[in-house]
């Protein structure tokens, strides 16, 4: 039987619309799935550092002396950053140990930190900001002595070549063993920062360690 053109025509085109409907059903369907699972890039948003701010806060987390040791602060630049890093702790102490709103009051302290330094400033400070992590990290020369322990230029120079090598074996080191490893990279870092300073400089830093060492001990 054959069967009109005008028919078969018909029968075609309700089957191309019948196909595109059932399509359309299809992404309106899924439209809800893909909008979670693709993310949408947002243009001239930055990314986000790796590692954060440090495992101390960064200029945050840096005793006033400390900086001040480091960029040779003025008074006023003193008392502002000693107001921001203390409505910082009180910012914290609120947030409850909410990790995220820590780690985003932190990121706007060290920017309004940064603020307040001149720009020769904020440059020797991102210089030396690494060194002296570094330092505090494996207790070669913590955060809080490095007023008194007067690191001199040729010091520095020397602490900064070994730094930058034990930056590079931790990361070389795979992330299940940082752990294990880490520690006796710090080690060795702090065995070679003593070679480098005096006996009095040595003495201040055991010094600085004493009193909580002993307040460790009277609390067991």
């Amino acid at each position: 039987m054959l069967w009109p053109i005008s028919y078969l025509k018909e029968t075609r085109m309700n089957c191309w619309n019948r196909a595109a409907l059932a399509v359309s059903a299809l992404l309106v369907m899924s439209a809800p799935i893909l909008a979670q699972t693709t993310p949408v890039a947002t243009p001239g948003a930055a990314a986000a550092p790796k590692g954060g701010q440090g495992r101390r806060g960064g200029m945050a987390g840096l005793p006033v002396s400390a900086i001040d040791t480091l960029v040779k602060l003025t008074e006023d630049q003193k008392t502002k950053i000693t107001a921001v890093q203390g409505k910082l702790k009180t910012d914290v102490a609120a947030s409850a140990g909410d990790r995220a709103k820590t780690r985003e009051l932190t990121t706007a302290a060290n920017e309004d930190i940064k603020a307040v330094l001149t720009p020769d400033q904020q440059k020797t400070l991102a210089e030396k900001l690494p060194v002296v992590m570094l330092l505090n990290q494996s207790k070669a020369v913590p955060a809080g002595a490095l007023g008194d322990v007067k690191l001199t230029a040729d010091q520095m120079v020397k602490i900064k070549t070994a730094a930058m090598a034990t930056q590079e074996k931790m990361k070389a080191v795979a992330k299940e063993d940082r752990k294990t490893k880490n520690p006796e990279i710090l080690a060795d870092f702090k065995t070679q920062v003593d070679t480098i300073l005096t006996a009095y400089q040595k003495e201040t830093v055991s010094k600085f360690h004493a009193p909580r060492a002993g307040k460790k001990k009277a609390n067991l």
